[in-house]
């Protein structure tokens, strides 16, 4: 599951400069990403792209997304948001809301 969420993101940060530079801020940062099924770790890079987490660090953010949001996400990236369960590095999180709101993937290009 991590190779998934990491494959995705690479593509849609790698087109979009002004989210790597907003990430790049919280560069170092660990986030944990709960899904129904799997939990995913990652970091942010020094270029504000994501890379596999460090399995035994403390996580700066946890974002826990139930069967129903984490179901909701690629339809409705705003329901799955509210209905997550976030707690941590709140500007973290709200760097991350704000990407993941704005974020658009071209898939007509793809």
């Amino acid at each position: 599951m991590e190779g998934i969420v990491l494959a995705v993101a690479h593509h849609l940060l790698g087109q979009a400069q002004w989210a790597r530079s907003r990430l790049a801020e919280h560069a170092g940062k660990q986030v944990q990403v709960e899904l129904p099924l799997a939990t995913v770790r990652l970091r942010i890079g020094p270029d504000g792209d994501v890379e596999p987490g460090e399995a035994d660090a403390s996580p700066d953010l946890v974002i826990k997304l139930s069967p129903v949001a984490a179901a909701k996400w690629p339809i409705d990236r705003h329901a799955a948001w509210r209905e997550a369960l976030v707690d941590g590095d709140m500007e973290l999180a709200t760097t991350i809301s704000y990407v993941m709101a704005n974020l658009q993937w071209d898939y007509e290009d793809d």
